[in-house]
């Protein structure tokens, strides 16, 4: 089939366009310099605020959290093995997941993670990790 024509299974969503907008601009704002060192711990920092929040608020996804949280750790755990527009890819996925300036907040919707895990997912086939994506079906 031609390169072209290549269908995503995991494109990013197109509603709120805003997901699109926040996402690229976390992939190419202050990324130079960053290790993946400083990834993991936004990223623990984030879910160890997740979890606290958790004991209180039953609309709060902690298992899909938690399956991004495993996600994002592997790439991390990987971070010098790609290169930097992979790595901005990165580090525009644990950025989009960590800051809670996305459209759906994950403290007011039960669906909150889905827009991260939907980005999560684009990233990760970008990177042939398409085996690793979360199912949300």
């Amino acid at each position: 089939m031609f390169g072209w024509l290549k269908r995503r299974k995991h494109p990013l969503p197109r509603f709120p366009s805003t997901i699109k907008e926040i996402f690229e601009t976390f992939c190419s704002t202050k990324i130079e310099g960053v290790e993946a060192e400083d990834l993991s711990a936004l990223l623990s920092e984030y879910m160890k605020e997740i979890r606290e929040k958790a004991e209180n608020n039953p609309s709060l996804d902690l298992p899909l959290a938690e399956a991004i949280e495993d996600r994002l750790n592997f790439l991390i755990k990987n971070f010098d093995d790609y290169d930097q527009k992979q790595k901005s890819l990165i580090i525009g996925a644990v950025r989009y997941f960590a800051y809670a300036s996305d459209p759906y907040s994950e403290e007011e919707f039960a669906t909150g993670f889905f827009d991260d895990a939907k980005v999560l997912n684009y990233v990760l086939e970008e990177l042939g990790h398409l085996d690793s994506c979360i199912d949300l079906r």
